[in-house]
């Protein structure tokens, strides 16, 4: 949604999920096309745990699409992601949607960390009203999250590219500016040793690209190395990090 949105394309977002919040203006009119079996409202980080360990192990989805609300919307592009079936509906369930309910043949894979191979993939034939062209993104590290706003401007089509470059650049910029600020008030001690948690029951770290995010700030993060996927963090192994700063 926020990489739609940059690209100058919020008044066209027509469908969002539940946990689409952000930017406001690019919501306003756009329908909640999917579901969640689970309420973080209503339980606890613990019980939501239980739900999520419970549905992988039974290989069901915690999430599911509205039919009827992703026909209406008559959306030309769907992007969705297959890097985590328990943050969104699965890459299978929205390929499953797509083709029964809108009567579009699946037009993508879920990709590789291959940001190339996976913009290949899902690419394919001009949308049509009938049968949006799927767009699947799922980078491992921040390198790979610029790469999708490329990715999604290309998708969309080529007259986005500029955009999509110049998003990038702001972005590289504002990473650069914060290396620059770090380095110019940054001691010549070690530097602050630092966890972050997705999760506090059971602990879960940051991976993907969060460790990028936090040299960037100038933390020491040892709970996961570029690239790797979050885990679950033991008490034990959480207290010999002996971290100054909790995220």
């Amino acid at each position: 949604t926020e990489i739609v949105a940059a690209l100058g394309l919020g008044e066209n977002i027509v469908g969002i999920t539940h946990e689409c919040d952000y930017p406001a203006a690019a919501l306003e009119g756009a329908r909640v096309v999917t579901t969640s079996a689970i309420s973080p409202y209503s339980a606890s980080q613990g019980e939501i745990n239980e739900a999520v360990m419970g549905s992988l192990r039974d290989g069901h989805s915690l999430y599911g699409l509205n039919g009827e609300e992703l026909r209406s919307v008559e959306a030309t592009h769907v992007f969705t992601q297959a890097l985590c079936d328990v943050c969104a509906v699965s890459y299978p369930v929205v390929v499953d949607t797509c083709a029964k309910i809108i009567a579009g043949p699946p037009r993508a894979s879920p990709s590789s960390s291959d940001m190339g191979s996976q913009l290949a993939e899902a690419m394919g034939p001009a949308p049509s009203a009938a049968a949006p062209r799927i767009v699947s993104l799922e980078p491992e590290d921040l390198g790979e999250v610029l790469r999708t706003i490329r990715a999604a401007a290309e998708a969309i089509g080529p007259a986005y590219l500029p955009v999509a470059e110049a998003v990038v650049a702001e972005l590289e910029a504002g990473f650069e500016g914060i290396r620059r600020a770090v380095a110019d008030h940054a001691g010549e001690g070690p530097r602050p040793r630092v966890a972050f948690l997705e999760w506090n029951d059971p602990l879960f770290n940051g991976g993907h690209w969060i460790p990028e995010m936090l040299d960037i700030a100038g933390g020491d993060y040892r709970m996961a190395a570029k690239g790797e996927r979050s885990r679950a963090v033991t008490p034990e192994e959480f207290a010999a990090l002996e971290p100054e700063f909790i995220l």
